[in-house]
């Protein structure tokens, strides 16, 4: 139920297919921005499906962007000439997406199914009566037995389901790609980004006028940071860090993501 798969489920509502459900392991939609930038295809293709309009009302468009060499302003790329019907890109939290998909799957009578997961996926079949053999679990709250409330899950019920396409959307640590085998090349050597998020409680605090409207990347010391302006009068900024300075464990994607103010 993350936005990919919540637009594959929408796109598939919109071309007539009543019988969806939809899965997914958390309790709720995620309250956290995450990945946040919907790039001009993207929006082409989020106007066929209806709710291109809800999102673009949500976030920051981006005309143009910003290089850096240091502190150093050397070439601005203006988004405004790409021949799409949206050319820019819109700065929108993932928590907005998805609640924006949420909301037009409801209108459609689609809800997801949270605190459950899939925990078993057979081989697709062949013949009259083909489908794939799931194993679906629902998981119940827990109690961990600790004096200060820590809450858990466990497994309440497995449900055992023939379905006829199952639609694997289930991001970088994928159960589906791993029990079908596929194996996850890296394409190049993994880095370490310091994300932080900052509020800006007065709008004099905010950079030069027009500059809420442009994405600023800066290249120093042969690293990377990004200046991404959020909506309303949030900024977020990504460092990527030397080799040695990042973490020494396998890689993973951190759940945690830093906020404060200005």
């Amino acid at each position: 139920a993350g936005p990919v798969g919540l637009t594959a489920a929408l796109t598939l509502v919109r071309d007539g297919h009543r019988q969806i459900e939809i899965i997914d392991e958390a309790e709720r939609r995620t309250g956290l921005s995450y990945a946040l930038a919907l790039h001009p295809a993207t929006l082409d293709g989020l106007e066929k499906l209806g709710v291109a309009a809800a999102l673009i009302a949500r976030g920051n468009r981006i005309d143009r962007v910003a290089l850096y060499d240091g502190a150093v302003r050397r070439a601005e790329l203006p988004l405004g000439s790409l021949d799409r019907a949206h050319p820019f890109v819109l700065v929108v939290p993932q928590s907005e997406i998805e609640a924006v998909l949420l909301a037009a799957l409801a209108d459609e009578g689609v809800e997801v199914r949270w605190r459950h997961r899939l925990s078993r996926l057979g081989h697709p079949e062949t013949g009259a009566d083909a489908g794939v053999a799931c194993a679906i679990d629902r998981i119940d709250a827990d109690s961990s037995g600790y004096a200060v409330a820590h809450a858990s899950g466990v497994v309440g019920k497995t449900f055992e389901r023939k379905i006829p396409l199952v639609i694997g959307a289930d991001g970088h640590a994928s159960l589906v790609r791993r029990q079908l085998g596929i194996e996850c090349r890296a394409t190049g050597p993994s880095g370490t980004v310091a994300v932080f998020e900052l509020e800006s409680e007065e709008s004099a605090d905010l950079p030069e006028n027009g500059a809420r409207r442009e994405l600023r990347i800066t290249f120093a010391g042969g690293l990377r940071s990004i200046w991404w302006p959020l909506p309303g009068e949030r900024t977020r900024l990504g460092f990527e860090l030397q080799a040695e300075e990042g973490p020494t464990t396998a890689d993973r994607k951190s759940t945690r993501l830093n906020s404060s103010h200005i």
